[in-house]
Order: structure tokens, then C-alpha cells, then sequence
């Protein structure tokens, strides 16, 4: 604690930092087996050196979906929690995120006064469907298309906004 006087420190803060260094401190086996005992599955502080009670929750996407895991997570905003920690590293989850959320609808890659001119283009590369250009044809259309080479599949335009030969693009 260093030259602070430990009566000012918080009581909070004291069990705080006993219970970081008894989480370092610990170790446990990662088995992939449901521990309910072990921590909360939350990214925190106290999990460095740890394994997590649910990392083998991408062999079991019945247990990794299971909406009891995310009352917590619907309460009033400052009352709430964030999604539990093993959803950010995920596979089976991140694979589920693509499919419902992004293969779902249209996506926004730029804004239409962003390639106002012919040959104009974004060119993004995206994780849901690989790299793509949106561009605006000789015509005035918009229009979209993967950032491949038939052939070789090299990228035609480098990412982020250009403008190009409209009769080379479109």
C-alpha cells in the first residue's frame, strides 16, 4: 500500500484488492467442465491468471445460449451488467452473431455524399462478407461489389475512400 495510511483506505477497496490477489494466486484446472463455484464468467481484474467456469461453452452452444445466463444483462441501464466475458472470444458465439445479426440485414459502409462523383468509392473489408466496394458508376448509380479479382482474387482497390476511372470501375 505504499506510503497511504491504511485506516483511509475504503473497506470496498481493501476486499477488492484481497480478492485480486486471491484470484492470482489461484490455480484451477480448465477442463471445460461447468464449475458453478468458480467466478462469475465476467472479464474482470480477478480473472488473470485463471480460467474461466464456462470456456468450454463452445462445445456447448445449449449451454452458451441459455437466456438465464442474460437476465443480469436486461435490467435498467445503470443497474444492468455487461454480456457475460466468454461471449467476446467466442467461436460458436461469434459465428451465431454473423448469421442473426449482420447476414440478417443491410449493413451501413458509408454515407452517399461520401462518392457523390463518378468513380468515387469505399472500399471496406468487412467480416461478414469479405472485402467489398460500394462506388458510383459513370452512370450516377450505386454500386457494390466484392473487392476480388475473378481470376486471382486480389483486392482491386486498397480500403478506404477513392475515386478511381468510372469506366474502370463500373
Amino acid at each position: 500500500l505504499g506510503a497511504m495510511d491504511e485506516e483511509s483506505i475504503p473497506e470496498s477497496l481493501k476486499r477488492r484488492l484481497l480478492s485480486v490477489v486471491s484470484h492470482l494466486n489461484t490455480r484451477q484446472s480448465c477442463n471445460g467442465e461447468l464449475q458453478m463455484d468458480a467466478c462469475t464468467g465476467s472479464a474482470d481484474i480477478e480473472d488473470l491468471g485463471r480460467c474461466h467456469a464456462l470456456d468450454g461453452l463452445d462445445e456447448k452452444p445449449w449451454e452458451l445460449f441459455r437466456a438465464e445466463r442474460f437476465t443480469e444483462t436486461q435490467k435498467p441501464l445503470l443497474e444492468a451488467s455487461t454480456l457475460p466475458g466468454d461471449v467476446y472470444h467466442s467461436r460458436t458465439w461469434y459465428l451465431r452473431e454473423l448469421e442473426r445479426v449482420f447476414m440478417t440485414s443491410w449493413l451501413l459502409v458509408g454515407r452517399e455524399d461520401e462518392i457523390e462523383e463518378p468513380g468515387s468509392y469505399i472500399a471496406v473489408d468487412t467480416e461478414w462478407g469479405g472485402a467489398v466496394v460500394v462506388c458510383r458508376g459513370k452512370d450516377h448509380q450505386i454500386y457494390a461489389f466484392a473487392n476480388a479479382c475473378a481470376h486471382r482474387g486480389a483486392k482491386l482497390l486498397p480500403d478506404g475512400k477513392g475515386k478511381a476511372s468510372p469506366v474502370g470501375v463500373t
